[in-house]
Formats: C-alpha cells, structure tokens, sequence
C-alpha cells in the first residue's frame, strides 16, 4: 500500500464531543471539509486559522471543541 501526503491548511485542532447525534450529524455536513478522524475514531474539526475556530464555536455553542483528546473521556 502506498502513502501520500498532502499539505493542508490548518492553524488550529479541536476534538468535537456532542451528545445531540441529530445535530452531530448537521455538523458534519456543514463543517465536512473541515473535519477529521484521528487513530482512535474520534472526530477532529481541522480550523484553517484561529478566527475560523473561533466563528465555528459562535455558530455551534453546544459543542464543545477540545483541545486534547483525553478531555473527550470526562
């Protein structure tokens, strides 16, 4: 198998807990080209700069956007 890498723009990596599965879903399909899943499964919001993380936050106010991974257990 081979591997390609690619550059991407990315100045900022949330993980993205919301227990709304309906609107989980909406986010998704909105923020598609901003999103990830790291080697554990969880999903990551891939912000291409800071205001963008912090428009993304303003427009979802129930998510919650985490700046590591462990905090996705509490």
């Amino acid at each position: 198998m081979q591997c390609v890498f690619e550059p991407i723009n990315v100045a900022v990596a949330r993980w993205v807990r919301l227990k709304d599965e309906k609107r989980l879903a909406e986010f998704r399909l909105k923020g598609y080209d901003n999103l990830a899943v790291d080697h554990a499964g969880e999903l990551v919001y891939l912000a291409p700069t800071r205001i963008n993380m912090g428009l993304t936050e303003e427009r979802w106010p129930e998510i919650e956007f985490l700046t590591t991974r462990e905090n996705l257990a509490a």
